[in-house]
C-alpha cells in the first residue's frame, strides 16, 4: 500500500499539487483496502447417468482476491 500512495503522491505532484500539509489541503485522497482468501472447489464432470466416464477428480484451487476502493474529495 506505501508503493500505491507514493505513486498518487507522485501523479498529483505532476498535475501541480503539493504532497501532505499541515494545512487543509485542496484534495484529499483516500482508500481502503481488504484481501480476501477464496477457496473454490471444481467436482469431475460427472455425466447424466451418475458415474464418470473419464476424468472424475475433485480439484481445489486456493487464491487471494484484492479490493481497492478509492475516496477523493476537494
Amino acid at each position: 500500500m506505501d508503493h500505491l500512495a507514493g505513486e498518487v503522491e507522485r501523479q498529483l505532484a505532476a498535475k501541480g499539487f503539493d504532497g501532505p500539509t499541515p494545512r487543509r489541503p485542496d484534495l484529499l485522497v483516500r482508500y481502503r483496502a481488504a484481501v480476501t482468501s477464496r477457496v473454490e472447489v471444481i467436482n469431475g464432470e460427472p455425466t447424466g447417468y451418475g458415474y464418470c466416464v473419464f476424468d472424475c477428480i475433485n480439484r481445489t484451487s486456493e487464491y487471494e482476491t484484492a479490493t481497492l476502493a478509492p475516496l477523493c474529495r476537494m
